[in-house]
């Protein structure tokens, strides 16, 4: 089985888990609750991509009355576990649409979904009879380098709700022995950029695409860079010149525009990805702190292996 060492804990800006527990309960916002549930819910509605694969990944599928705001495509192994459940809308639903099919919970990936021109407060949901759910990640502030344990903190909050503690302990440890074995041979530097931006948005020090990266075995073109994202200047993306570029995708986006700017670009020609056509599409959901990124840790890793 792969160990986890201090070599995936950098230094800087880290605390330890427990602090970081810590500071979820003390800091969590108005939009990221713990619900307080005498029993598991019996009809959830799943929004955003990691919230839906969470449920299947738990065998949850009868508890989801219905879904939104999906990414990427679902992974076959989970898709098969899809049927007859409805997608009410394509990106946040309405308040109404919520009402209609009356769900004990609300679980979301992302506390954005709890907005005023969104679905309102989960206080508002709470007089409803309705629980909200968030993924804990999400609401902590994004100022350290994640860690392994960041990315299964949602999966473990939903199975305590519904008692599938030892099945989702049981995942991590298989995810866990699928990493790639690392060694102390010269890094590539990568660099992860959003296709959903027009901008040269990239994955920063803080985020899942840090995470992903570090896991993988690469540098991080943007590690100096606070946040979970950064966005750059395609000149200045250019003089960084990464050996890889990683492109988050969506089913919605297309990569092509983008690839097309780094391939007629007078400068973006011009640097090692580009040049050695190392350029790899990675589904956005796979670059998440999320059981996911196991997928994006495993496409990066096999390009960085032949890179050396």
């Amino acid at each position: 089985m792969f160990v986890i060492n201090n070599s995936f804990r950098p230094v800087k800006r880290r605390h330890s888990l427990l602090l970081v527990l810590i500071l979820f309960s003390a800091s969590a916002t108005a939009n990221c609750p713990i619900p307080d549930l005498t029993q598991p819910p019996k009809t959830v509605l799943a929004l955003n991509q990691t919230s839906i694969e969470n449920m299947l990944r738990l065998e949850l599928q009868q508890n989801m009355v219905a879904t939104a705001y999906l990414d990427d495509t679902i992974p076959a192994h989970l898709a098969t576990k899809m049927a007859g459940i409805p997608e009410i809308a394509t990106s946040w639903p309405s308040r109404e649409q919520v009402m209609a099919i009356k769900p004990d919970l609300i679980y979301a990936g992302f506390p954005s979904a709890f907005g005023k021109s969104t679905l309102g407060t989960p206080q508002w949901w709470k007089k409803r009879d309705t629980s909200v759910l968030v993924n804990p990640y999400t609401c902590l502030k994004s100022d350290s380098p994640l860690v392994w344990a960041d990315a299964w903190q949602d999966l473990h909050q939903l199975a305590k709700v519904f008692n599938k503690q030892a099945q989702a302990t049981e995942l991590e440890l298989q995810a866990l022995s699928e990493l790639p074995a690392l060694n102390s041979a010269k890094k590539p530097k990568v660099l992860l950029l959003d296709v959903y931006s027009q901008q040269a948005q990239i994955g920063a020090c803080c985020g899942g695409a840090d995470l992903m990266i570090r896991l993988a075995g690469g540098d991080n073109v943007g590690e100096s860079f606070e946040g979970r994202w950064a966005s750059l200047s395609w000149e200045s993306v250019a003089q960084q010149n990464p050996d890889i570029i990683v492109l988050a995708t969506y089913t919605r986006n297309s990569t092509s525009a983008i690839e097309a700017k780094l391939k007629q670009h007078p400068l973006l020609s011009k640097i090692n990805a580009v040049k050695h056509n190392r350029i790899i599409n990675i589904p956005f959901t796979a670059t998440l702190a999320s059981p996911r990124i196991v997928e994006g840790i495993s496409v990066l890793n096999s390009v960085i292996t032949q890179w050396r």
